[in-house]
C-alpha cells in the first residue's frame, strides 16, 4: 500500500517536467537557412568588388580583379545539388549544398537571387549592384 502511495506522488510529480523533455528531445535544424544567409553574404561581398556583373537566369558572370591579381571570369551558378563558383570556366568552389534550385534577376537596383532549398525553404535576397555597367 505505501509502495503504491510513493509510486502515485512520483508520477504526480514527474509529470509537469515530461512536457519540457518531450520538447527538448525535438530538434529544429537551422543549417539550410544559415548556409544560405551565409552564401547570401558571400555572394554581397564578390559583386561588390565586380567590375561587370551579366546575369542569366540560373547563372551570374562577373569580372573578377583581387589586387596583383590578372582578371578573371567568376561565375556562381547551379551544379547538380550545389551553388558552385567556377574562375574561367575552371574549378569548382562550392558555396551550398542541398539545394532544389536558385534563380538570379536583374533589377533596377541590382539583383534579386532566389534561392530554394531541399527542406522546403525559400530564400530571397536583393544585393545592390553600385560599380557595374
Amino acid at each position: 500500500m505505501i509502495s503504491m502511495l510513493l509510486s502515485i506522488s512520483l508520477l504526480a510529480l514527474s509529470l509537469p517536467f515530461i512536457g519540457y523533455i518531450i520538447k527538448a528531445l525535438q530538434y529544429e535544424s537551422a543549417y539550410e537557412a544559415l548556409s544560405i544567409h551565409q552564401f547570401f553574404i558571400l555572394l554581397r561581398d564578390e559583386l561588390s568588388e565586380a567590375q561587370q556583373v551579366h546575369v542569366n537566369p540560373h547563372t551570374i558572370h562577373y569580372v573578377s580583379s583581387p589586387s596583383n591579381t590578372p582578371t578573371k571570369i567568376a561565375s556562381i551558378s547551379q551544379y547538380k545539388q550545389l551553388i558552385r563558383r567556377q574562375l574561367d570556366g575552371r574549378g569548382h568552389e562550392v558555396y551550398v549544398q542541398d539545394i532544389k534550385s536558385i534563380y538570379f534577376e536583374k533589377t533596377k537596383a541590382g539583383i534579386k537571387v532566389t534561392v530554394y532549398g531541399r527542406e522546403g525553404g525559400l530564400y530571397e535576397k536583393n544585393i545592390a549592384l553600385y560599380q557595374t555597367q
